[in-house]
């Protein structure tokens, strides 16, 4: 029956990359002590799940919305793939039929839109934001994985926009907190080599007031956060 299970896995659903196969792999990150602090800490990574794409009609909407069909753009989005070429507007369908889709993945998620993002007050240009999505995907193309990828810079944030297929011929990447939170803390140190300073704290320990006090936030009484709002204030009125 195992042996049956194997077959399955392999020949249907795919062989999912464990957590310490995924492309990229960081520890989990400590957990943060409680501490006070007035100074403006890092901005935070930011990566996301967008959607996922079952299907190549689906696939090549998403791409011609990174492409030019966002709201607010006044010229279309430069797309490249995982080779650096860059793609026309014109030959993204035929770019998305080479992955094909369908043969490899009839059932299921077969691509996901992937979103990194970048606070304003960072003030990352649109060509340093394609260096770095070059940079911070190239673990994924070693490993055979196939992308799209585009920066938008209309919104208030510079964001990269990737169309990533969730298997490379040999196994299938899944996205789970585990996985983003690897993401986040890949966004950090890929823009230390560009010297930005970035962190990826997780979710439960960010500062939910503007005094920096980390405290987890399941431990948030109503008390705590009246005690953190006098704290804000007196610090504004020192300030």
């Amino acid at each position: 029956m195992a042996n049956k299970r194997n077959w399955l896995d392999e020949h249907i659903r795919g062989i999912y990359v464990e957590r310490q196969r995924f492309p990229v792999h960081y520890s989990p990150p400590a957990k943060q002590r409680a501490t006070l602090s007035f100074k403006v800490p890092p901005p935070e990574a930011m990566v996301k799940v967008a959607f996922y794409v079952k299907s190549p009609t689906g696939a090549k909407n998403i791409a011609h919305y990174i492409a030019h069909g966002s709201e607010g753009m006044e010229k279309d989005a430069r797309v490249y793939d995982d080779e650096r070429r860059l793609i026309p507007t014109e030959k993204l369908n035929e770019a998305i039929d080479a992955y094909d889709l369908e043969q490899r993945r009839k059932n299921g998620n077969a691509m996901v839109h992937l979103i990194v993002s970048f606070p304003k007050r960072m003030n990352i240009s649109e060509d340093e934001a394609y260096r770095f999505i070059e940079r911070y995907m190239e673990p994924f193309a070693e490993r055979g994985y196939r992308y799209l990828y585009a920066v938008h810079t209309h919104q208030s944030a510079t964001h990269g926009h990737i169309l990533l297929k969730m298997s490379n011929g040999r196994e299938r990447l899944r996205f789970k907190k585990a996985q983003l939170q690897m993401l986040r803390q890949h966004q950090v140190e890929v823009a230390k080599e560009f010297g930005w300073e970035m962190q990826a704290t997780r979710f439960q320990d960010r500062d939910f007031s503007l005094t920096k006090m980390v405290i987890p936030r399941k431990h948030k009484t109503i008390r705590q956060l009246r005690e953190l709002h006098e704290q804000r204030r007196s610090a504004e009125r020192e300030r």
